[in-house]
């Protein structure tokens, strides 16, 4: 994984900070929290914050903080997109000991689509995306549906060699 610490450097000498409560060190401690959780109030907490909220004023008023919250949240939409990418490859991959129920493999499916609806919004909003959000989003889901499908056809065919074997 690449290193994902933010430079909140030019930040700071660009731009008077709003609150005072948010010095450099809490900046790049919510930044680089940011990036690696993608969850804003974990980032505020990690930056000795209980609220968002002077995070959100900040990011308002300060062209070059807000510019930053902007790459540590494309740093977490490609660890997302790394780990479903991950995910799916060692789920092709993997032999099958035992099938997966009916309700794990609608959970999978559930995280999967929400997944992958979170990264085609975040790319239309980024200017990433090629298309329509219909376009996008009916080829993500025929590309998990395609993936799902082999795992239960991998699964079948492992619980058959494993019931003809016996």
């Amino acid at each position: 994984m690449t290193d994902t610490k933010i430079d909140t450097n030019s930040a700071a000498a660009s731009a008077a900070s709003v609150t005072d409560d948010i010095n450099d060190e809490a900046r790049q401690v919510f930044l680089n929290a940011l990036a690696v959780s993608g969850d804003i109030i974990l980032a505020a907490t990690a930056a000795g914050h209980a609220d968002d909220a002077a995070f959100f004023k900040l990011r308002q008023t300060d062209v070059a903080f807000a510019a930053l919250w902007d790459a540590a949240s494309d740093v977490a939409y490609m660890r997302l997109e790394s780990a479903l990418l991950a995910g799916a490859l060692r789920a092709a991959k993997a032999p099958v000991t035992q099938p997966a129920t009916p309700s794990d493999v609608r959970m999978t499916a559930m995280w999967h689509r929400l997944s992958l609806s979170l990264l085609a919004a975040h790319r239309l909003i980024r200017g990433k995306a090629k298309g329509s959000p219909i376009n996008i989003a009916s080829d993500a889901k025929q590309t998990l549906l395609n993936t799902l499908n082999l795992m239960r056809n991998r699964s079948e065919a492992e619980s058959a060699n494993l019931a003809y074997n016996a």
